[in-house]
């Protein structure tokens, strides 16, 4: 995945070792890590990474990299002023180092993890795909799940989480995202955020990035619709597409009778029928986002039937 020359290259420091060793990915846990990974000792409010550098080092780790207030540089450890800038650093050029990589982007109040799931899900056996797992959606997450993202990556789907003012701009400045998708607006983290205008603010800095060819999709049934719209529209060179049963919907969803499995999705070119195999709330908004998408890149998609 990766070769040790470009670590210290983008360290900014000489390399410590005359052979070459190749990367096998990254972790800040002891407890997981496997041989031939970095580990990144970070400072956390309960724990110390620095305190299992050793078990780290037992348990096959190439590299250590600690902060250099706590250690001095000998190979296999490697000094940074900050090991948690030092992991956003690294995570900027994995996500750079891939020129064709297409990045998408989800954020939202409710749905956004089961959304990055299906897609990944339907998209990984036309296209090699990559995703965040788990809860991996915050500023350690997103990062180290880009320090392990493949480099023959063709898609990675990035969810994009929140708990505070400033989140989720400093992540969508990591990732760079060519798709930006918000699922809608709602009261989660409404205690740190005081209003739902508010949420709506901080979730629309998803487009804070410019992307060439860049599209941006938001909920058109969503009563911030409009602030959201003119958030995107910021770029003029990037799209804006919507999702819904409004009828000025890009991705247009049909509501049948409760009886009717099937379901009917209008898009900008075509209307497709599918047959509904889950009782999910979202579940007609997840699919028509992921057929709208699916149809605007003109991407392969064998089977997407999600049950």
């Amino acid at each position: 995945m990766w070769k040790i020359d470009e670590i210290f290259n983008v360290l900014g420091k000489k390399k410590g070792c005359a052979e070459e060793t190749i990367i096998t990915g990254f972790s800040i846990d002891s407890r997981t890590i496997k041989k031939g990974e970095i580990f990144i000792a970070l400072d956390g409010v309960n724990y110390d990474g620095h305190k299992f550098i050793g078990q780290a080092l037992d348990k096959g780790a190439s590299l250590v990299i600690v902060n250099e207030k706590k250690y001095k540089d000998k190979f296999p450890i490697i000094t940074v002023k900050d090991t948690k800038e030092t992991l956003i650093d690294l995570a900027r050029y994995a996500r750079n180092r891939i020129k064709s990589l297409l990045v998408v982007a989800v954020t939202g109040s409710s749905g956004k993890t089961t959304l990055k799931e299906w897609l990944f899900k339907i998209l990984k056996d036309d296209y090699n795909s990559h995703c965040n797992f788990g809860n991996f959606n915050n500023e350690i997450g997103m990062p180290l799940t880009l320090l392990n993202m493949p480099k023959n990556t063709q898609i990675c789907i990035l969810e994009v989480g929140m708990n505070n003012r400033g989140e989720i701009k400093k992540l969508t400045e990591i990732a760079q995202p060519n798709i930006k998708i918000i699922t809608n607006i709602g009261v989660a983290h409404i205690g740190n955020l005081k209003s739902k205008k508010n949420i709506a603010l901080e979730k629309s800095e998803i487009f804070s990035c410019y992307s060439k060819n860049g599209i941006s999709i938001i909920p058109r049934d969503d009563n911030f619709f409009k602030y959201l719209s003119k958030k995107a529209l910021k770029f003029k060179n990037e799209r804006v597409l919507s999702f819904g049963r409004n009828i000025k919907s890009t991705f247009r969803i049909i509501d049948n009778s409760k009886q009717d499995k099937d379901v009917k999705f209008f898009l900008s070119k075509k209307k497709i029928t599918i047959t509904k195999h889950i009782n999910l709330s979202g579940w007609e908004e997840n699919i028509s986002i992921i057929l709208g998408l699916i149809e605007t890149l003109g991407l392969r998609s064998k089977d997407w039937k999600i049950r």
